[in-house]
């Protein structure tokens, strides 16, 4: 089970997840790292996995890239479920340790700019 999930979108912070994921298995000398793309084996249900990972997890981050916001405003007014909402919003509701780690300049998203489940991550320290 993982102790840190990694929550971001592919599109905006794929690349930087792969590396921080690669880095913190070192740092943390082996303790799991959850990244769906190396996580969930083929024909493994991806909601129910994760979330069996996120109630394992003990720290979970949320990397925002200067898409990010914008890519969840587009996800709004589509049918689709957003994964990477829907991971924020179980991580916020189930108090776990969130950090929204800000990357390639982007700024942590303004109250206004997400829906209601997702108005707690501001209030959340994050780091760059």
């Amino acid at each position: 089970m993982s102790t840190v999930f990694l929550s971001y979108r592919r599109t905006d912070t794929g690349g930087e997840a792969g590396r921080l994921a690669d880095a913190l298995e070192q740092r943390l000398e082996g303790a799991p790292v959850f990244r769906d793309v190396e996580a969930i084996a083929p024909g493994t249900q991806f909601d129910a996995e994760l979330d069996e990972q996120m109630s394992a997890s003990t720290i979970v981050l949320v990397l925002i890239g200067p898409a990010w916001v914008s890519e969840l405003r587009q996800r709004l007014e589509q049918t689709d479920l957003d994964y990477v909402r829907a991971e924020v919003a179980t991580a916020l509701a189930k108090r776990k340790r969130v950090i929204p780690v800000l990357l390639k300049g982007a700024a942590l998203p303004r109250v206004g700019d997400l829906p209601e489940d997702l108005r707690r991550l501001v209030k959340h320290q994050s780091m760059t």
